[in-house]
């Protein structure tokens, strides 16, 4: 008889509910931004488009830079509760991202931002996983 799966910890049972918490949010936030647009009810595109994509531009590049050091830093870490709060900080530069993408598809009527934030989102969960790498 095989042995049993190991059980997950409480701790990382809350870390991926964190995760998935920070996913949901983004995605309702676009649903949102989506049914608005579809529904008129948006405001009109404006002249400041080109101003939003580059602020979008230094986003997106500091938000992967600070997934790129938070992943660094958390390798690093010794303490268990060091490791995960770094976690955290670099799931939520990713969520900024996201966020930024979704206040730009409001504010232009172009998804293509969202989806590039949302993009950095997932990548942040890829590269910053909840389970530590063994050693």
């Amino acid at each position: 008889m095989p042995p049993p799966p190991p059980r997950r910890s409480p701790e990382l049972a809350r870390l991926a509910l964190i995760r998935v918490s920070m996913l949901a949010g983004v995605l309702t936030f676009g649903a949102v931004v989506w049914f608005l647009r579809r529904g008129g009810n948006a405001p009109p595109v404006t002249d400041a488009a080109a101003t939003l994509r580059l602020a979008g531009a230094v986003v997106a590049a500091v938000a992967v830079a600070g997934i790129a050091t938070f992943r660094l830093l958390a390798g690093r870490a010794r303490d268990p509760g060091q490791r995960r709060a770094l976690s955290i900080a670099g799931w939520a530069v990713g969520e900024a991202a996201a966020l930024y993408g979704g206040f730009y598809y409001y504010a232009t009527g172009r998804p293509l931002g969202y989806m590039l934030g949302l993009m950095i989102l997932l990548v942040s969960f890829v590269f910053i996983p909840v389970t530590p790498r063994r050693r």
